[in-house]
Parts: C-alpha cells; sequence; structure tokens
C-alpha cells in the first residue's frame, strides 16, 4: 500500500535526520581534525540517505485521517486546494485558496448520500 510505503519513508528519514544532527554535534564537540572529518563523513552520509529516503516523493501522499472513505476502495481527501482558471485557449490557473472537507459536509453540499459513488467515479 502507498500509505505504508510512505510510513517506511517517513521512518527512514527520521532516523537519517537524527543521525546527521547527531553527527554534527559531535563534530562540533571535538577538537581532534580527524574525528571532526569522519564526523563530517557520516553527516554527509545520514545526509544522503536522507535524500535516499524517499520520503520528498511521499510527501502530497495524504495520511489515512485526512481520508473520507466513500465507497469500495474511492476514497475522499479531505483538504485541497481550490483553483480558477482564467478564460482562453492558453490561460493559466489561479489558485483561490484551500478547503477542508468533512464526512458530514459531503450529504449537505454534494447530495453524494443521495446518490451512488460509482454514478460520479468513471
Amino acid at each position: 500500500d502507498l500509505r505504508d510505503r510512505k510510513a517506511k519513508a517517513e521512518e527512514k528519514a527520521t532516523e537519517a535526520i537524527e543521525r546527521h544532527a547527531s553527527e554534527v554535534r559531535m563534530m562540533q564537540e571535538t577538537n581532534n581534525p580527524l574525528m571532526k572529518a569522519l564526523h563530517f563523513r557520516n553527516a554527509c552520509k545520514a545526509h544522503e540517505d536522507l535524500d535516499y529516503s524517499g520520503y520528498r516523493s511521499y510527501q502530497k501522499v495524504p495520511l489515512e485521517r485526512d481520508m473520507i472513505h466513500l465507497e469500495g476502495n474511492l476514497h475522499l481527501c479531505s483538504l485541497g486546494t481550490i483553483w480558477t482558471k482564467k478564460e482562453g485557449w492558453f490561460a493559466d490557473h489561479e489558485l483561490l485558496g484551500s478547503a477542508r472537507a468533512f464526512q458530514d459536509d459531503l450529504a449537505k453540499v454534494t447530495g453524494v448520500a443521495d446518490k451512488k459513488i460509482s454514478n460520479l467515479h468513471p
């Protein structure tokens, strides 16, 4: 599952961030130039591990608590952005803001409770 991979990536990233901070702290505390070089190398390796953890690619994947289960395997992200398109063929999109939806809002605003979800999803 995508959210499981996100959790693993975040776990690796957290460990790498902690290791990086620890190595930087040890590098600053020691007076031995060889140990400074070793801690610097370890801090660089921790930063590389952070880059390769994949956590950045999963940042936009919503958490389970931000999802509203609709039907079957269909979910709605409860936090999103609202855009408008200016008139014209090659018009730009303009960000209007963000919105948050709650389970109770679906029936009030869109009438989803009265419709089959499969009619809404192609």
